[in-house]
């Protein structure tokens, strides 16, 4: 009258990525961890009666880590220090619940059911929290010439995101 399937998968990755990095020190990894269990049960209530019930758990981060954490330095041939964007980080937990009750009968299959979710999804993000001089010169900076000076400057803290909800 029952049975019971279960499954946990987990995946733990972590990966160089360079995308359009002009130095090592402008470069980030990616990091990826997600543990997931679902149990599902079904239980056979009478010849034409079946009802499933199944329960999902997942943990998931995902973030981009960088090299350095120096203040970048952004020229016409190469940008060194800390990626702009980066770090990054995406926590998120989601816990689902379906129940599903199975009908049949000599003239017609029901199925009467629903599902509920709750999920915790943060976002951090650094942009900028270092900072970054942009030089529109490959020329050394010289104190004495303008002409090697930065032409912007950004700086900006970073930012605290989460959404919470039910479904």
């Amino acid at each position: 009258a029952h049975s019971l399937f279960s499954r946990f998968a987990f995946e733990n990755q972590k990966a160089l990525r360079t995308g359009n990095a002009s130095s090592d020190s402008n470069e980030i990894d990616d990091e990826n961890r997600t543990r997931s269990l679902i149990v599902d049960h079904n239980w056979t209530l009478s010849q034409n009666k079946v009802n499933s019930l199944r329960v999902h758990v997942l943990k998931h981060y995902i973030g981009t880590v960088p090299h350095s954490d120096e203040v970048g330095i952004s020229r016409p041939s190469i940008t060194t220090g800390r990626n702009q964007v980066n770090p990054q980080f995406f926590p998120r937990t989601r816990i689902e619940l379906h129940d599903t009750l199975y009908v049949s009968t000599s003239r017609h299959d029901l199925k009467f059911g629903g599902d509920v979710q709750w999920a915790d999804h943060d976002f951090e993000a650094h942009f900028f929290e270092k900072g970054v001089f942009v030089f529109g010169t490959d020329t050394p900076l010289n104190l004495n010439d303008e002409r090697t000076w930065p032409i912007s400057f950004t700086m900006q803290k970073p930012g605290f995101f989460n959404y919470k909800s039910w479904e």
